[in-house]
């Protein structure tokens, strides 16, 4: 299906665009980024946000991460691959909230909205719907 767009499975359907952290998106994040059309990058958002919701990762019957002390392997697993995924797609709308062109503001709070309903915070490594919360908050007020 689609997942290997959002999902990085190393088959080099990455683009070029990375996160402050330096990481490569995959291909629908990196369009969500930096397509020139507001229009595309909306519609990316709703894509992404659709495949998120679709599998209902909520369900996951597994931690998605391992805790801080877990020591990488050279295998990557699927859970490992989905809490990476859900980590960038926080990344890329934070990223939309910090811009000033209108648009990518409402599409990024719409998208952190839907986030906050599908992404299972419990499974993931602590902190991550704490920075949610304070980048939104700013969006709300205004």
């Amino acid at each position: 299906g689609s997942w290997p767009l959002v999902l990085d499975f190393q088959s080099g359907e990455t683009a070029r665009a990375t996160l402050a952290s330096g990481a490569s998106l995959p291909l629908l994040l990196a369009i969500c980024q930096q397509d020139p059309s507001p229009r595309v990058r909306t519609a990316g958002l709703a894509a992404l946000v659709a495949l998120l919701e679709a599998p209902n990762v909520k369900s996951w019957p597994v931690p998605l991460e391992r805790g801080a002390g877990g020591a990488p392997g050279s295998f990557t697993s699927l859970a490992d691959q989905v809490a990476m995924t859900l980590r960038q797609s926080h990344a890329l709308v934070f990223a939309l909230l910090r811009r000033t062109n209108p648009t990518d503001t409402h599409g990024g709070l719409r998208a952190i909205g839907d986030f906050l309903v599908c992404t299972p915070y419990p499974k993931l490594r602590p902190g991550l719907l704490t920075e949610a919360i304070v980048k939104v908050l700013p969006g709300i007020r205004s």
